[in-house]
């Protein structure tokens, strides 16, 4: 009897498995953008994250458009034209075949990105920068 019962449990298993079918994979952006970030001025900006394979991305700054797919691994990248400081802006991301799912990132600005390392040893502030 224990037989039986474990067969049918492995075949309900298997049913529930085939039933629900493969999860689509939700559109992500990387963790390096959101709302209130700073994209580089004058250089094509790269904009990647995840997606389900095959997927059609469309990313949209300021009027600027630029599409992409998903490769098989789910990754995707675009590259959105160079663009003049300014800003707030909004990031539109959507991805399907009818732009469904997908981010909005808000307050958006293009400008210039400064990267500092050093911690307590960086003794420099911006207004002491010329122009800053």
């Amino acid at each position: 009897m224990k037989k039986g019962r474990m067969a049918l449990w492995l075949a309900g298993l298997c049913c529930l498995v085939v039933v629900a079918g493969p999860a689509r994979a939700e559109l992500t952006l990387a963790a390096v953008f959101g709302s209130g970030m700073v994209l580089q001025r004058g250089a094509p900006m790269p904009v990647w994250g995840e997606a389900a394979p095959g997927e059609a991305i469309t990313v949209t700054l300021l009027g600027a458009t630029a599409t992409g797919k998903a490769a098989a691994d789910g990754t995707w990248r675009v590259d959105l034209p160079a663009l003049e400081a300014g800003g707030p802006y909004e990031l539109r991301v959507a991805g399907g075949p009818d732009g469904g799912g997908g981010q909005l990132l808000t307050n958006v600005w293009v400008g210039d990105v400064w990267l500092v390392a050093g911690g307590a040893t960086v003794d420099m502030y911006a207004n002491n920068v010329p122009g800053g």
